[in-house]
């Protein structure tokens, strides 16, 4: 089998829990264009196919070079089973390895899929049958009756840090061998390897405080802080600094809109907290911000 790898974007333009999410504004584009060009950015990746039963989507995802394949209805509606579909859509892939990649882990970006890939073909040699992301996980939980499931009742209580560790699966990368996923029915198989990931990395969005969240992380540039000389754990000094970010990516119109719909009361606190490089003030009438 050659080391090169399909990407598979499952992109349904239909969702209950946060409507039309896979094309929510983001970055320089939204989550789709945007997870298309992360992953156009690996080697290893020389097919990337978008799967969705929405036109536009598919219209996006040819513009950018991915491989736009509609999707049967009795799949996007899900009248089948999930395992039906991956069967589907993996069939279609021209590589013998397949990535499952989702617009709503945006922070996985293209140094992720590198390392993931790189991994990957590594850990095939050792034994393991696939690869997917992870994150620790140390939080006290309780079963159905409330009883502690992974920690112990007084004296023998234990910082949240110092619990058995556990993982949680972050949806950034399930990468396998096209024939297994096919046998399996499923996109990782039963002794994959993990490949821990930080917070950020883990983000997955589907409710509107994963997408903010996300829209926040984008900003969050260790190295481009410290060079304007912001301390990253200085909460306040970090939150200007992404809200300023995000507000010079508005378009002018949206930005205007969103100032003429501020409370008077807010105007003058915002723009003296706002740096001020990321306005263009020349772009407004005094009198349209009031």
């Amino acid at each position: 089998m050659s080391e090169k790898v399909t990407a598979i974007i499952p992109a349904k333009g239909m969702s209950n829990r946060l409507p039309s999410k896979n094309t929510l504004e983001f970055g320089e584009s939204n989550l789709l264009v945007h997870k298309i060009r992360q992953l156009k950015q690996v080697d290893a990746i020389t097919e990337v196919i978008v799967s969705s039963e929405d036109d536009d989507i598919l219209t996006m995802a040819d513009k950018e070079g991915a491989r736009a394949i509609k999707r049967p209805y009795e799949y996007s509606a899900e009248t089948l089973p999930f395992q039906d579909f991956l069967y589907y859509i993996t069939g279609e892939a021209r590589e013998d390895h397949v990535m499952w990649a989702c617009c709503t882990s945006p922070m996985v970006g293209a140094d992720v899929y590198r390392k993931g890939c790189k991994t990957y073909f590594e850990k095939l040699k050792e034994g393991y049958d696939s690869l997917i992301t992870v994150m620790e996980y140390h939080h006290y939980l309780l079963d159905k009756d409330m009883k502690p499931y992974t920690f112990k009742w007084g004296p023998e209580h234990r910082n949240s840090q110092d619990l058995d560790k556990l993982y949680f699966f972050t949806d950034g990368i399930q990468l396998a061998p096209k024939a297994s996923m096919r046998e399996w029915y499923y996109y990782f198989g039963h002794n994959p390897y993990g490949m821990e990931v930080d917070l950020k990395t883990s983000t997955d969005i589907d409710t509107i405080f994963d997408y903010l969240l996300a829209r926040m992380q984008y900003h969050m540039d260790d190295d481009a802080m410290m060079a304007k000389g912001i301390n990253s754990k200085d909460g306040e000094a970090v939150y200007h600094y992404v809200l300023g970010k995000m507000i010079s990516q508005l378009s002018d119109e949206k930005l205007a809109k969103a100032l003429m719909e501020m409370p008077d009361e807010m105007k003058l606190p915002f723009f003296l907290k706002v740096p001020e490089a990321a306005l263009k003030w020349s772009d407004f009438s005094p009198c349209s911000l009031v």
